[in-house]
C-alpha cells in the first residue's frame, strides 16, 4: 500500500477570479452618488443660498467711506466769528494697490512729511485692506509735499477741522469738538445737533488690489453741512471780563472767581468769565 504525502497548500484551490466587468456596477454607483453630491451642492448655492452669496461678494466688492460734515459756526452777538471748520484733507491708503516690497519705501518717505513712526506707518501698510486711515486732517501745505511724490495707493479724502480764533476767549462756554467733528463740551455738546449736520458717504465697487471697477457700482452721498449759531455773548466784553477777572483773583489772590455781564430786562448774558 502506498503512502501518499500531503503538503499543506498543494491542493490547487478552485476560486473564481474575479473579473473587470464585476467591479463596473460598484464605480457606477460610486459615479452616480458623486454627480449626485455636487448636483445638489450646486443647487444649494445657485438657488437655496444665491442671495446671503451674493450679498457676500458685494461686500467684498464695495467700500464706503464716511464723509464727515462741516460743522456750523458760532458767532457772538456783533457776527464776530467764534468757532470755525477749516477746510483739512486726510491722508489714506489702499494697501493692496502697494506692491510688498514698496511699502517700506512709502513708509520711509511718508513718516517725516507727516510726522509718523516709520514702524506704526510700515504696519497699516501690512494690512489685507482697501482703504486704511493715514492721518487725518492735515495742513494744505502738508498735503502738497505729498501729492508732489505721486505715490500710486495715496489718496485724499476733504474734512474739516475746528478753528477757534479767539483761543482762550469764552473758551469754557464756546467748549471744542473732537476729531469726528462731535461737540464734547460747551456749546459745542450742548448744540452738537444743530452744529454737526449729516454725514455722507462714498461708495465705490473695487477689485481684488483696490482698484475701482469701470461701470461698477459709484454712489456719492454728499454731507449735508451743520446749521450755524449766534450766541448773545459780546466777543469784546468777554475779553473784558477774563482780563479784569484775572487780575483781581491775582490781586486778592483769591481762590476763584466769577463775573457774568448781562442785560437786566432780557436776560441776555454778553459776558461769563470764571
Amino acid at each position: 500500500m502506498k503512502k501518499i504525502a500531503f503538503f499543506p497548500g498543494t491542493r490547487k484551490k478552485n476560486r473564481r477570479k474575479r473579473k473587470p466587468r464585476d467591479r463596473f456596477p460598484f464605480l457606477f454607483l460610486l459615479l452616480i452618488f458623486f454627480l449626485l453630491t455636487i448636483g445638489v451642492r450646486l443647487v444649494s448655492i445657485q438657488a437655496v443660498k444665491a442671495e446671503k452669496f451674493d450679498q457676500m461678494a458685494q461686500n467684498q466688492r464695495l467700500t464706503t467711506i464716511k464723509l464727515v460734515p462741516e460743522r456750523g459756526i458760532i458767532y457772538d452777538r456783533n457776527r464776530e466769528i467764534l468757532s470755525i471748520s477749516l477746510d483739512k484733507d486726510t491722508v489714506f491708503a489702499n494697501p493692496l494697490q502697494i506692491k510688498g516690497y514698496q511699502k517700506r519705501v512709502v513708509a520711509r518717505r511718508l513718516a517725516p512729511i507727516l510726522k509718523l513712526s516709520r514702524r506704526s506707518l510700515y504696519k497699516k501698510l501690512k494690512m489685507k485692506l482697501g482703504f486704511v486711515y493715514i492721518k487725518r486732517k492735515v495742513d494744505k501745505n502738508v498735503i502738497a509735499k505729498i501729492k508732489n511724490l505721486n505715490i500710486e495707493g495715496i489718496g485724499f479724502i476733504p474734512e474739516s477741522k475746528r478753528f477757534y480764533p479767539g483761543k482762550a476767549i469764552a473758551a469754557h462756554v464756546i467748549g471744542f469738538a473732537g476729531m469726528d467733528n462731535d461737540g464734547l463740551n460747551g456749546v459745542e455738546q450742548s448744540f452738537d445737533s444743530y452744529l454737526k449736520g449729516k454725514p455722507g458717504q462714498l461708495i465705490m465697487e473695487q477689485d481684488l488690489v483696490g482698484r475701482p471697477i469701470p461701470g461698477g457700482e459709484y454712489k456719492y452721498l454728499p454731507p449735508t453741512h451743520g446749521r450755524d449759531l449766534i450766541l448773545t455773548l459780546d466777543k469784546e466784553i468777554q475779553y473784558k471780563a477774563q482780563v479784569e477777572l484775572r487780575r483781581a483773583v491775582n490781586k486778592w489772590k483769591a481762590t476763584a472767581g466769577w463775573i457774568v455781564v448781562m442785560d437786566s430786562q432780557t436776560g441776555e448774558v454778553y459776558a461769563l468769565a470764571n
